[in-house]
Parts: structure tokens; sequence; C-alpha cells
């Protein structure tokens, strides 16, 4: 799936300069909250045609997030404070939830037994 995404990200850097960054993210945002039910049912049914089936559909679509996002972030903050504000809010956003990740897992891990 990563050959997958690493052929949709530029198409759909293409396309976010055509139909705009913003309107590119939540269409696919809306598809990903749309279809990231059936697609994890699909990767769970035990079939390797429909478990690589809704890996590719998620894969592009977070593909075509990652084509746009990072020109949508410089869009969306003025030049003097550019810097400043995608470096706070990316790696705050990380610390928040990529730090605490592990701790989560661990607790719902040992919450439910699984």
């Amino acid at each position: 799936c990563l050959s997958l995404a690493v052929v949709t990200i530029p198409i759909f850097g293409v396309l976010g300069d055509k139909l705009g960054n913003g309107f590119v993210m939540a269409a696919s945002t809306l598809v990903i909250a749309i279809a990231s039910v059936p697609c994890a049912s699909a990767m769970g049914s035990g079939s390797v045609a429909l478990s690589l089936f809704g890996q590719a559909v998620l894969t592009v679509m977070i593909a075509c997030i990652g084509g746009v996002f990072p020109s949508y972030l410089v869009q969306v903050f003025p030049v003097k404070v550019r810097y400043s504000c995608l470096a706070v809010g990316y790696n705050g956003a990380l610390g928040l939830f990529g730090g605490t990740a592990g701790i989560v897992g661990t607790y719902l891990f040992k919450t439910y037994d699984s």
C-alpha cells in the first residue's frame, strides 16, 4: 500500500492545485468518515482480496490528504508567523496524541483483556 500512496500523493497534489486544497481535504475527510467502518470490516473479513481492497481505499484517501496538506498549511498562516504556528501546532499535536498513544493503548489492552 505504500507504493500506492507514493503514486497517488502527487496526483492529489495536482488535483488540489486545480480544485482547491480545502475542497480536496474536505472531500477526502468525508470519504474517510464514511468508508472507514466498511474498510475495517473488509480488512477483518478473513479474505485477502477484501483486506487488500480495504487497505487500498484508506491508503488512497490518506494520500489525498497527504498530497494537499502541506500547501494547505502554507495558505492558512500569514508569512510572519507561519513557521512558529506550524511548529507549535504540529509538535503540540504530535506530543499530545502521539505521546499518549502508548499509555492509552496499554490502558485499553489491560481494561478489555485483548
